[in-house]
């Protein structure tokens, strides 16, 4: 899946006004290639067009290739970031979204600095060709600034990549309920564009960004662009649409433990358990039920964003669960609940310790 790659500098694309020229082989279907990269001409300061002839400069050029699926970034304006694909990869939405985040010189969430925090390797279960690919890499800390460990980035290994018995070679620390949902993320993630920005539009915006809960700015650098669930010029407050569910949304934890149940939901609802300054929210998940299980892309279960990042994606049930705890990391949590028939219920008991 990854050939050896320099993640130390970001490749020099320009920005707009300018363009990113493609080249993507006739051999190749240049479609869903360019789909990939046409929503960050919207959401970011890079702006993709598709050329008749490989690039010899600065550009990005897809090539088809029978041998193993490769990028060779560019670290240069003379040079452009080539990368070859199998036809495979063409088949399966998620690793064609992988090496395209390559080719923009994202990194694979496995070799994070910070990934002991989220995930556990089993080097033993590694052939030893692709251990490799699961050493730290040195990157520039800066373009990672304020953006969680992201289970739903598309730059995720599969779980069992370079597994020499079978078994996986790296499991989330809330295994295995971050496993059962890793397949269903094929694009690009809220995360994965943030950063995106950080690397080729940081410098745009000459003031500090004070966006809320993850936000980041727009291009015109007159407002934010924020995670779900969240509105405002700051993505200060809760989206209206979202805070309708009950006569109550937001809790405080105190030292003592109490329970929460929500039930009967058929809409998108959200509500926020947060703890005194210093302190640190723990909730347990004592029951959960939904109207189908295994739709989350469809748009049934629920979402538990613990960690400090609101903007990465948070765990994500799917199906009927009961008596998991999660860890206490942050002074708030977030809890998004989705279905469309009302025959559900979440339960779960808080608190807040130091």
């Amino acid at each position: 899946m990854v050939e050896t790659i320099t993640f130390k500098k970001v490749p020099p694309y320009p920005i707009m006004p300018n363009i990113v020229k493609l080249y993507i082989s006739k051999s190749l279907d240049s479609e869903k290639i360019y789909n990939q990269l046409f929503f960050l001409s919207y959401t970011s300061c890079l702006d993709f067009h598709k050329q008749n002839t490989s690039n010899k400069h600065i550009g990005i050029n897809f090539f088809s290739t029978q041998r193993k699926s490769k990028v060779i970034l560019s670290t240069s304006l003379k040079r452009p970031t080539n990368v070859y694909l199998k036809k495979s990869v063409l088949h399966n939405e998620k690793h064609l979204a992988f090496y395209v985040g390559l080719a923009l010189g994202l990194i694979p969430e496995v070799i994070r600095s910070d990934r002991n925090e989220h995930i556990k390797i089993h080097w033993k279960n590694i052939l030893k060709s692709y251990k490799k690919y699961y050493k730290k890499e040195p990157y520039n800390e800066k373009y990672l600034t304020n953006t969680g460990f992201d289970f739903s980035s598309v730059m995720i290994y599969n779980p069992y990549y370079g597994s020499k018995n079978g078994k996986q070679t790296f499991v989330s620390k809330l295994y295995p309920y971050y496993e059962k949902v890793l397949n269903i993320f094929k694009h690009f993630s809220y995360n994965d564009i943030k950063r995106i920005n950080y690397m080729y539009c940081g410098n745009i915006c000459r003031k500090e960004n004070q966006c809320l809960h993850g936000g980041y700015f727009i291009k015109t650098c007159d407002g934010c662009r924020c995670p779900l669930g969240f509105i405002g010029n700051k993505c200060e407050n809760i989206d209206s649409e979202f805070d309708k569910c009950s006569p109550k949304n937001n809790f405080l934890a105190y030292s003592f433990k109490k329970n929460l149940l929500i039930k009967n939901i058929s809409r998108f609802c959200m509500y926020s358990i947060k703890s005194k300054k210093g302190r640190k929210v723990r909730i347990t998940i004592l029951n959960t039920k939904l109207s189908k299980t295994n739709s989350c892309d469809k748009g049934i279960g629920m979402e538990i964003k613990y960690g400090k990042d609101k903007a990465a994606k948070g765990l994500l049930l799917c199906n009927n669960y009961k008596n998991i705890e999660i860890p206490a990391i942050s002074s708030e949590i977030y809890i998004i609940f989705s279905d469309y028939y009302p025959n559900n219920l979440l339960k779960l008991s808080y608190n807040e310790v130091k």
